[in-house]
């Protein structure tokens, strides 16, 4: 029974990896997607994870970063200003030309959040085409708020619900970001699949290297996403590496890169 128990927690978890979880600091940020430009490089038929933020702006004003000039509408021969009207919600519909093998994960279900929400996605798979992707992030934000039109001297409060693409006929979209998927290097063609031995000793992970490197970069992430260790190293050689981190029971994720090649596995500690 304690056997099945164990076994049931590993699927949750498993099923909880993928969803990464907001970062905080980002509510002192402007409204927009961070990073703001560019992500790594992936390896072609190795796992890519990669995590997405964003802060949804609570008013119209906050969503174009205070430029009013883009807030003015022209209705029944009068110019209207609706920078003050607030954002009920965002929608990340898609991400266009993402490469193949890599999928969208948000936090939130339907990717959806509310105005004024710090949300999260993933880009997370294992790529299967190299190329350069110009992956275009695109959204829908739905907002309401009240405008006061002169009619035959006659002032009306109407109240307005809409949403930016039945406005405009478009969605949102940003188009700063690229990822490039390589080929694996000859060497790690050879033993790509398992480049370290890696294994969890109590509360402790044991990093083995099958061959030497230099200028790596080692992070570890928990279930969450949240990045709990990282480390720059010099020259890696046959000698393992005991990360002493206090782990806790649960799955975490470790990312090794190095300048042309890219690890990643998930270990589960007890």
């Amino acid at each position: 029974m304690k056997s099945f128990f164990t076994y049931c927690i590993l699927l949750i978890s498993l099923e909880c990896i993928s969803q990464c979880v907001p970062d905080s600091t980002y509510g002192d940020s402007l409204s927009g997607i961070y990073p703001t430009t560019g992500f790594p490089s992936g390896v072609i038929d190795e796992q890519y994870y990669q995590t997405l933020n964003i802060h949804i702006p609570s008013t119209l004003i906050e969503s174009t970063h205070g430029d009013s000039s883009q807030l003015l509408v022209d209705t029944l021969g009068q110019t209207i200003y609706i920078g003050n009207f607030i954002v009920d919600s965002m929608i990340l519909v898609e991400i266009q030309d993402m490469p193949p093998g890599i999928t969208l994960e948000c936090n939130n279900i339907g990717c959806v959040f509310s105005g004024g929400e710090i949300g999260c996605a993933n880009l997370i798979g294992n790529p299967t085409n190299t190329g350069t992707y110009n992956i275009k992030p695109q959204y829908n934000i739905y907002f309401s708020g009240v405008i006061i039109i002169n009619a035959g001297g006659v002032p009306l409060t109407i109240p307005v619900q809409m949403d930016y693409f039945s406005y405009f006929g478009e969605y949102i979209s940003v188009d700063n970001y690229s990822i490039e998927i390589l080929e694996p290097t000859s060497i790690y063609e050879n033993i790509r699949e398992n480049p370290y031995d890696i294994i969890s000793v109590k509360n402790k992970i044991l990093i083995q290297p099958k061959y030497a490197e230099k200028d790596l970069k080692i992070t570890i992430h928990d279930y969450s996403g949240k990045s709990i260790y990282s480390e720059k190293i010099r020259t890696f050689d046959e000698t393992p590496l005991l990360i002493e981190n206090n782990f806790i029971s649960g799955i975490y994720i470790i990312i090794i890169e190095g300048e042309s090649s890219r690890y990643i596995k998930k270990i589960y500690i007890q």
